[in-house]
C-alpha cells in the first residue's frame, strides 16, 4: 500500500499544480472586466465560461502520468483497480460534483456528472483519434494558418465563438451591438499574448526563418483578424473589425515587450492590470462607436492597428530576430 500511497500523494500534487495555471483568469481581460462590471448582468456569460472551464477540470489525473511509466508500476491487478477509483476522488469535477450534490438537487447533480462525463469522452476522443480534432480542419501548412490553430489552443476563442453562437438567437440590433464588443473582448487577451506559445523554442525558430519581423507579426495578425471576422460575422462585422483591430493596436506592443508563456487550452493571462483595462476600454468604445457612427470612422483604428504593427515589428526585429 506504500507505493499505492505515493502514487496517489504525486497525482495530488500534480493536480494541484494543473490548479495553479487557472490563475491565468485574473490577468484574462473578459474576467477582470466581468468581475468589475458584469457581475450583476452576465451570469448567462459567466455559465458560459463556467462550460469551458470543465474541459481543464475534467481531466482524469491518472492520465497526466505517461501510459509507459504507469505500465511500469509494480501495482497487482487489485492495486490497478483501487488506483483507478481513488485517482478519480483527486478530479476536481468530482469535489464540483460533491458540493452541488451537498447545496443543490441531487437532479443537477446528475446532469453535472452528465456534463463532465461526455466532457471526458471529447477528450478520450480527440487524444485517441487526432482525425475527430476540429483542428485538422486547419492544416498548418502556412505560417498564418499556423498561428490561427495557435490560436484556438486558446479557451478565449471559444468562449467568444459561444458568444457569437448567442446573436443567432438575439437578432435584435441592438442586442448585436452589445454582444459583439463582448465577443471581441473574449478575444481581446489572446491579441496580448501572440507569441506565448512559441516561447522559448519557437523564437528559435523565427530566427531561422528567411521572414522579416514585420511579415512574422503580421502573420499572426492577420490570423486573429481572420479568427475576429469569423467570431462577429453573427453579430456586427463592422464593429468586431473595429474593436479586433483597437485589441491588437494594444495587443501587438504588449505581445513583443512584455510575453508570457501559456499553458494551451487555459483562458490567456494578460501581462497587467491597468494596461488591460485600457485595452477593454478601447475596444468596446470602438466597437460601439462603429455601429454608432458612419463607415469612415474604421479608419481611425485601423490606423491605429497598422501604425502598431510596424512599430511593434521594429520591437520585435531589435529585441529577437535582428532582423527587420
Amino acid at each position: 500500500m506504500a507505493g499505492l500511497a505515493a502514487i496517489l500523494t504525486a497525482l495530488a500534487r500534480l493536480t494541484w499544480r494543473e490548479l495553479g495555471t487557472l490563475r491565468s483568469l485574473t490577468a484574462n481581460n473578459f474576467f477582470v472586466v466581468g468581475a468589475l462590471l458584469l457581475s450583476g448582468a452576465g451570469p448567462f456569460l459567466w455559465l458560459l465560461a463556467g462550460l469551458l472551464l470543465l474541459f481543464p477540470l475534467s481531466a482524469d489525473p491518472l492520465s497526466r502520468a505517461p501510459s509507459e511509466r504507469v505500465l511500469q508500476w509494480p501495482l497487482s491487478h487489485r492495486k490497478r483497480i483501487l488506483l483507478r477509483l481513488l485517482s478519480l476522488a483527486l478530479s476536481p469535477a468530482a469535489w464540483l460534483a460533491l458540493v452541488l450534490l451537498i447545496y443543490t438537487a441531487p437532479s443537477l447533480t446528475l446532469a453535472f456528472v452528465a456534463v463532465v462525463t461526455l466532457i471526458q469522452t471529447i477528450r478520450a476522443l480527440a487524444s485517441h483519434r487526432p482525425r475527430l480534432s476540429p483542428l485538422r480542419l486547419l492544416p498548418a501548412t502556412t505560417l498564418t494558418t499556423k498561428n490561427l490553430r495557435q490560436l484556438l489552443l486558446h479557451l478565449d476563442c471559444w468562449l467568444a465563438a459561444l458568444i457569437s453562437a448567442c446573436g443567432l438567437f438575439y437578432r435584435d440590433p441592438d442586442a448585436l451591438v452589445v454582444l459583439t464588443p463582448l465577443a471581441m473582448l473574449a478575444l481581446s487577451t489572446p491579441a496580448n499574448c501572440l507569441f506565448s506559445l512559441d516561447i522559448p523554442g519557437g523564437l528559435t525558430r523565427y530566427q531561422l526563418f528567411p521572414l522579416s519581423a514585420f511579415r512574422i507579426l503580421a502573420a499572426k495578425n492577420v490570423a486573429y483578424l481572420l479568427l475576429a471576422i469569423t467570431v462577429s460575422l453573427p453579430l456586427a462585422p463592422l464593429s468586431g473589425v473595429a474593436s479586433a483591430l483597437t485589441a491588437l493596436a494594444f495587443g501587438n506592443y504588449f505581445s513583443v515587450i512584455h510575453p508570457l508563456a501559456q499553458r494551451p487550452w487555459r483562458f490567456a493571462a494578460g501581462s497587467a492590470l491597468v494596461p488591460g483595462l485600457m485595452q477593454s476600454a478601447a475596444l468596446v468604445a470602438a466597437g460601439v462607436a462603429a455601429a454608432r457612427l458612419p463607415l469612415w470612422f474604421v479608419l481611425i483604428p485601423f490606423a491605429a492597428w497598422l501604425a502598431s504593427l510596424v512599430f511593434s515589428s521594429h520591437l520585435a526585429a531589435r529585441k529577437w530576430f535582428g532582423k527587420l
